[in-house]
């Protein structure tokens, strides 16, 4: 039996959906698969896609059994019960552990440049010939998968190959994909909203060693940053209470741009300095969603 996995950590949407589509694609091929992992969903498996994929997390992996990774090349966020067994497949999209599996890996390792690995895995369907058995579900997780990691086809990693398979998903999901696209991020803003301040604890990442920015960064991807600006504000600073120099990047994908918020007077001078802009009020307004790791490209 193939276990289509992923990271050890967390599961994302874009792990979740490709670890369904791909059992399903495989079963379908003759193969014998089930979606596998003991690691916990992120807030982006909404509660309407969770319903729709599973994932299997009580089944105790054979010595014959095979394990096929997505989403994850760095063998620090695989499980050791992974790594010491037999890998068949890894397919990722994230860079510098290419030659750790070419030189260790005797099977099929497949990490390229793209915006999601859900772009791959419908792109298997073509491969294989079996774009027929496609259902609006599984269409409905490669579509969500897709939109997540590249923010609405927005983001810099989003490439043709992901734009054209999203258009291809769309034939298959009633309404059209981007309809479902809207009520998709609407949802995980909704859930979002109601567990704010560990969905901010649970993503901040340690910038110190960058002197041009704050030594701490979050960042949070909503559809709309109304109600966020306006109530939110005394929960994000709570979130940063115990650090003296932070930001907050929010993205309002329906708007197009990043919303920079800090209270920290050292922090937004670096901020303001970096984008030449003006705060008002403790947020800086960018024209132009900018992606974090983005930010620290740009300060180096």
């Amino acid at each position: 039996m193939r276990l289509i996995t992923s990271g050890s950590k967390y599961i994302d949407i874009d792990a979740y959906a490709a670890m369904n589509a791909y059992s399903f694609l495989l079963n379908n091929l003759g193969v014998t698969a089930i979606p596998y992992s003991k690691a916990r969903l992120n807030s982006s498996v909404v509660p309407t896609l969770g319903k729709i994929g599973s994932l299997v997390s009580d089944y105790n992996p054979k010595s014959e059994d095979e394990f096929v990774v997505l989403d994850v090349s760095n063998p620090k966020f695989i499980s050791p019960e992974i790594l010491n067994g037999k890998i068949a497949e890894l397919i990722d999209h994230h860079f510098g552990f290419e030659n750790y599996w070419f030189e260790n890996f005797s099977g099929i390792a497949q990490i390229e440049k793209i915006g999601s690995i859900c772009t791959i895995i419908f792109e298997k369907y073509i491969e294989y010939n079996k774009k027929e058995i496609l259902t609006e579900e599984i269409a409905k997780l490669l579509v969500a998968g897709i939109i997540d990691n590249t923010l609405f086809l927005k983001a810099d990693v989003t490439t043709e190959r992901d734009r054209n398979a999203y258009a291809e998903l769309s034939s298959f999901i009633a309404g059209g994909s981007d309809t479902f696209s809207i009520a998709y991020f609407k949802e995980f803003q909704d859930q979002l909203l109601l567990d704010f301040k560990n969905v901010i604890l649970s993503d901040i990442k340690d910038l110190s060693n960058f002197d041009k920015l704050p030594a701490k960064a979050g960042q949070l991807v909503l559809w709309d940053e109304e109600e966020l600006i306006e109530n939110k504000m005394k929960i994000i600073f709570q979130s940063f209470e115990g650090e003296s120099d932070w930001f907050l990047n929010v993205i309002s994908l329906s708007l197009g741009k990043s919303y920079l918020i800090s209270n920290r007077t050292q922090s937004i001078l670096k901020l303001e300095k970096l984008f030449d802009i003006k705060f008002d009020n403790n947020v800086g307004v960018l024209d132009g969603f900018i992606l974090r790791k983005e930010i620290i490209e740009r300060a180096i």
